[in-house]
């Protein structure tokens, strides 16, 4: 719901940098109280009010954050990727609908993943530390917990259309919003992991491949997690192992 709210009210400003004046604001939520409504008012019944209240103060912080910004221009809302990508197993084909792509005052390209929730699945850029582990799938669960951003990145790198000295990647929280990070927990946290970029993106991608040789050998068997039971309960292949 707040993803596609958010597309359908900054597409005005793709190309452009956001201005978000107070007229902005007002017809904001004015087009979210219709969508919230159209949307949720009747399914939700008696707690729908509370969700709602919930909305309006984080959408209104968010706008609040997104002023402090410094956002030269909105580059691409919602924009879907497509690549293939060479590993030892083959060449497999992935696909992304990355939220925003934002050019930065300073010419560097940000790449934004909005949250909702927890951001609890950033991975841990210490490739050090992802080499000693190993490559085993059960060590990369711990040592770099989600391709998600890698992989948005390797994709907006890898476009002519989106060329810039410097490019990073973050998770952009809606839940939890600070004033020092204005809710975004960057992939790359420093100059020193910027710098060293491609070396990282290699070690990712090395992962990756590692990951899909796993799945593709038929010579380790399919089986649960047992350390996270958790993830039992929305896994597609529920039944092949229960």
């Amino acid at each position: 719901f707040i993803h596609e709210l958010l597309h359908e009210r900054f597409s005005e400003f793709i190309g452009k940098k956001p201005y978000l004046n107070d007229k902005f604001e007002k017809e904001f939520f004015v087009a979210l109280d219709k969508k919230f409504k159209d949307e949720f008012e009747r399914k939700m019944k008696s707690d729908a009010f509370l969700i709602k209240e919930i909305l309006d103060f984080r959408l209104k912080r968010f706008l609040e954050n997104e002023r402090q910004r410094n956002v030269r221009k909105i580059l691409c809302l919602e924009k879907t990727f497509k690549t293939t990508i060479k590993f030892k197993e083959g060449r497999f084909r992935f696909k992304a609908v990355i939220d925003r792509i934002d050019r930065l005052d300073d010419e560097s390209i940000l790449v934004l993943d909005y949250k909702t929730g927890g951001i609890d699945i950033l991975p841990q850029v210490d490739i050090e530390r992802i080499e000693s582990a190993g490559l085993a799938r059960e060590n990369l669960k711990d040592t770099i917990r989600s391709f998600q951003l890698p992989l948005y990145l390797y994709f907006v790198i890898n476009d002519k259309n989106h060329r810039a000295d410097k490019t990073n990647a973050c998770l952009y929280s809606l839940r939890e919003i600070d004033s020092r990070t204005l809710g975004l927990s960057m992939l790359f946290k420093n100059d020193t992991q910027l710098a060293n970029k491609e070396k990282i993106m290699r070690v990712y991608l090395g992962a990756l491949g590692a990951i899909l040789e796993d799945v593709l050998n038929p010579g380790i068997p399919f089986k649960a997690d047992e350390e996270d039971a958790r993830q039992c309960s929305s896994c597609p292949f529920f039944y092949m192992c229960r």
